[in-house]
């Protein structure tokens, strides 16, 4: 078995308008960073009387905001006319996001997990003329699913 870094894992993120009905899905190519979309539950407990233990029934899981963030690129990739793009559908458009694990060589292996969900915000990063960084822009979805 191998060891995976932080680094070998490929995100790709499509957004689809959610109107007009039939919109082709914008393809927002690969992003630098995944955080959250943790799958959650909280169980229902109950106490029936006159008893020490607790019954604990099975519950469904929710799942986390998702972030992802990359470079602000305009050199490789438009993502001037992106974010206008995505700030414009920020609650009014379907996500989905894959998640695929890389070998040591950075080629795809097993399958991708994928979630889905509503973009629900859009920050292109701020600015700072004394900053040497580079300016990250993020996304979030709220995510209904995931699989794997």
């Amino acid at each position: 078995d191998a060891i995976s870094s932080a680094q070998q894992f490929l995100v790709h993120l499509h957004v689809t308008p959610v109107a007009p009905k039939g919109a082709a899905p914008i393809d927002c190519k690969i992003w630098d960073k995944l955080d959250g979309g943790d799958a959650t539950a909280t169980p229902v407990k109950h106490r029936p009387g006159g008893s020490k233990v607790e019954v604990i029934y099975p519950s469904l899981p929710v799942y986390g905001t998702l972030t992802l963030e990359r470079v602000y690129d305009n050199e490789f990739r438009d993502d001037q006319t992106m974010i206008a793009k995505l700030r414009s559908l920020a609650g009014m458009a379907t996500a989905t996001v894959t998640e695929q694990p890389l070998d040591a060589n950075m080629s795809a292996f097993g399958t991708p997990r994928t979630f889905h969900g509503l973009l629900t915000s859009v920050k292109d990063g701020g600015v700072d003329s004394n900053s040497e960084t580079a300016r990250l822009w993020q996304v979030d979805i709220d995510v209904t699913t995931s699989a794997n």
